[in-house]
This record gives C-alpha cells, structure tokens and sequence, in this order.
C-alpha cells in the first residue's frame, strides 16, 4: 500500500525552520560562553540563563553577552 502525500504544510516549514535556528543559535551560544574569556561567575550567570530560557538568553548572550568579552 503506497501512500502519496499530496498536502504541503508552509506552517510547519516555518516552525521546523525556526526550530532549527534556534537550536544553532543555543549551540553557538554555550560552545561560545565556555570557551570565552570571562570569570566563573559571569560564565555561571550566562549559562543559567542561556539554559532557562533558551531562545531569548541565548540571543541576549550573542548581542549583548559577547560584547563584554
């Protein structure tokens, strides 16, 4: 039994997309953290955040976060 999928989901593109960027934005954004200049407890604070909220804390790191470096 051959089942042909004829219906094309744009919405589910668009998550899966955003999905996916959001997942390189967190990688990019712990692999950074640790292997970056700052003292153990700045490191400590950003990786809590970068953990807890992981969308938003981890574009906060990259925009604001690295420019303390």
């Amino acid at each position: 039994m051959e089942t042909i999928i004829t219906d094309f989901s744009y919405s589910l593109l668009i998550w899966n997309t955003f999905f996916l960027v959001s997942i390189g934005f967190w990688i990019y954004a712990v692999t950074n953290l640790l292997k970056g200049p700052l003292e153990k407890d700045d490191k400590l604070i950003w990786l809590l955040v970068i953990l807890f909220i992981p969308i938003i804390g981890s574009l906060f790191y990259i925009f604001i976060g690295k420019k303390e470096i």
